[in-house]
């Protein structure tokens, strides 16, 4: 039975030579344009392969887009992997800083960054929402574990730092 807007829908998948995903094709209904996403790697350099760009589909097509305004782009990558910069379908650069045991410490673009600390077991304990000018608190949370490593109380603040006393 051919795929139909409610049933039957087929999503193809194509795989580089290192058994990586580089095509995903979601197979459309007769009359409309199958929608392609491309993965690119980049295979020199590091001691894995990164991903370094994704192309969505065109709109108009729905093969893999040729124009920035629809791809995603990884462009530097350390030697453990991490992503340490994205430039994003309107052409902002957003940087990650990971601290030493791999995890994100901030995420930030032109206005704004995300702090983040972590206990000894890499539970996440505070992510805040800072402005870049000044490192005001934009908004915050902060959670609290117990012995058995549950999340016991969450501590939110919209309009600034969280204060616990409060």
């Amino acid at each position: 039975m051919p795929p139909t807007a409610s049933c039957n829908q087929t999503t193809t998948y194509s795989y580089d030579g290192d058994d990586r995903i580089h095509l995903l094709t979601a197979i459309m209904p007769s009359g409309t344009n199958s929608q392609s996403t491309e993965y690119d790697y980049d295979y020199s350099g590091t001691p894995e392969f990164y991903l370094t760009l994704v192309k969505y589909p065109d709109p108009s097509t729905g093969s893999p887009s040729t124009s920035s305004s629809h791809q995603v782009s990884y462009s530097e990558v350390d030697w453990c992997g991490n992503v340490l910069e994205t430039i994003d379908q309107k052409g902002q650069g957003v940087s990650n800083f990971y601290d030493s045991a791999g995890h994100i410490a901030w995420h930030s673009n032109d206005a704004t960054y995300n702090y983040m600390e972590y206990d000894a077991l890499g539970r996440p304990t505070l992510l805040s929402l800072r402005n870049s000018s000044d490192d005001s608190v934009i908004n915050e949370v902060k959670r609290v574990y117990n012995g058995l490593g549950q999340l016991i109380t969450e501590y939110q603040e919209h309009a600034g730092a969280v204060n616990t006393s409060t």
